[in-house]
């Protein structure tokens, strides 16, 4: 029998909204919904979404309506997601929900955008309702408003710590590799407010083993100590030992001085005598040239498997 009081509490923690599914958990069945509608209990709002009649339907509950009626992981986006984020300059509007490739659902009320990135898309809830990353977010609502506002709105995420700035590049460069374009207004920002500011070693790396993972490559060793130079006590800090493949991650910070420049050339002579294949990218090179960095780590472990096995 379908139970008015769990229907009632899980419409409470839902802006007043009935899925079929809770329902469903309730007891019930399509027809007890339909006969409730019949009779003015309750009112149809979308396919099988409805409302308890006579509870006022605010902002928060026409948004979460729509992300109800759409495909399994479906969520609130763009500048509805800047909304439930509440970031500066943001403003209530239609509905915007994101909803995977070629499942966009009929009769919703606000705008539908199809993605074939969710799984970049981070969700979380706010305010009870689901929503992309703050990440995403930002990304997303770049391409919705003027850059003022966009920079309004990252500044607000900025000084809540909500988001930093390795971050945002981290953000853009996964996306960029989906092939996303419209992240011109997104990459302004960052490349004028952020630029090649210096980036803690341990940050660049973290950021460099995230694009790998998602190229599918082997995880590698981290701070390889280097066997049969005891005496310079070498480290790389990425490395596929049984490949002899090394990366090293050039900052700023410790690279760009005369001690660090004489010193990283000896020392790549030294491993390379050794048989290491080394490879060394820097902060902008991660930020602009992510697809290049996994081609040629890609080749070079797949050089290196084959010389092996000849």
């Amino acid at each position: 029998m379908l139970s008015d009081h769990q229907i009632a509490t899980r419409a409470r923690r839902q802006y007043g909204l009935l899925t079929l599914a809770d329902i469903t958990e309730a007891g019930g069945t399509r027809a007890n919904a339909s006969y409730r509608v019949r009779v003015g209990r309750w009112v149809r709002l979308r396919r099988g979404v409805y409302a308890i009649a006579g509870q006022p339907l605010g902002w928060e509950a026409n948004l979460l309506a729509d992300v109800l009626a759409g495909p399994e992981g479906t969520v609130a986006s763009h500048r509805s997601a800047a909304q439930l984020w509440t970031l500066d300059g943001s403003r209530r509007g239609r509905p915007e929900v994101s909803v995977p490739r070629h499942r966009r659902p009929t009769g919703l009320a606000g705008v539908v955008h199809e993605s074939t990135d969710m799984d970049l898309a981070a969700p979380t809830v706010r305010q009870g309702i689901p929503v992309t990353g703050i990440h995403r977010t930002l990304l997303d609502v770049s391409i919705r408003v003027s850059p003022e506002r966009f920079e309004q709105m990252a500044d607000d995420a900025l000084r809540r710590f909500l988001v930093q700035w390795p971050d945002l590049y981290e953000t853009l460069v996964r996306h960029s590799r989906r092939g996303r374009d419209g992240c011109g207004t997104f990459r302004a920002l960052l490349d004028r407010r952020y630029g090649d500011r210096v980036v803690p070693d341990s940050v660049f790396e973290r950021k460099v083993i995230n694009l790998l993972a998602d190229a599918g490559l082997a995880p590698p060793t981290l701070q390889h100590r280097v066997a049969g130079v005891a005496a310079h006590d070498i480290r790389l800090d990425l490395a596929w030992p049984e490949a002899l493949v090394g990366v090293e991650l050039q900052s700023k910070k410790y690279h760009l001085n005369s001690v660090s420049f004489d010193a990283d050339k000896a020392r790549l002579n030294r491993l390379r005598n050794l048989g290491w294949d080394m490879y060394e990218y820097t902060w902008r090179h991660y930020c602009d040239a992510a697809d290049e960095i996994v081609e040629q780590l890609t080749t070079a472990l797949a050089r290196r498997s084959v010389s092996d096995s000849a």
